[in-house]
């Protein structure tokens, strides 16, 4: 495993992104049942790429509820969401926090490498962390 978490939380970001890419993919085309080509007409290309796009912001916003507190990625790479005092943090604070990352996104990438914190963590006093952080009531120290 890793030692780094801040290239683990890019690496996690990386696969989290490419998997709601897919899948909002996959659904649109079942959706719209194949049939939309670049010949197709653009009312139609508008409202298979507004589909797309919809299922898109929403698996990326709900992606850290798939494993209560963890992505697919984060889960992947042995990491998971808490507050600094180490409880987990509710689906609408996990929510709040993912919508605040996708605003600032590309600052965010910065701020994993840099602090290992997005604007979201800041805001909501949340961190990622390794799984192995089990205990409550005390403050995580994030890696360096």
């Amino acid at each position: 495993m890793m030692k780094n978490i801040r290239l683990r939380r890019l690496l996690a970001l990386y696969i989290d992104f490419a998997l709601a890419v897919i899948v909002s993919t996959m659904i649109t085309k079942i959706i719209t049942l194949g049939h939309v080509t670049i010949d197709s007409s653009p009312i139609i290309l508008c409202i298979s790429m507004l589909i797309n796009t919809t299922l898109l912001f929403y698996f990326i916003i709900c992606k850290d509820l798939a494993f209560k507190n963890a992505s697919v990625g984060k889960k992947l790479f042995g990491l998971h969401i808490c507050y600094t005092n180490g409880d987990i943090p509710d689906r609408k604070i996990i929510m709040k926090r993912i919508s605040t990352c996708i605003l600032l996104f590309p600052l965010d990438i910065i701020l994993i490498i840099f602090k290992n914190q997005t604007s979201g963590d800041e805001e909501y006093h949340t961190q990622v962390v390794n799984k192995t952080h089990k205990k409550k009531n005390f403050v995580l120290k994030r890696e360096k």
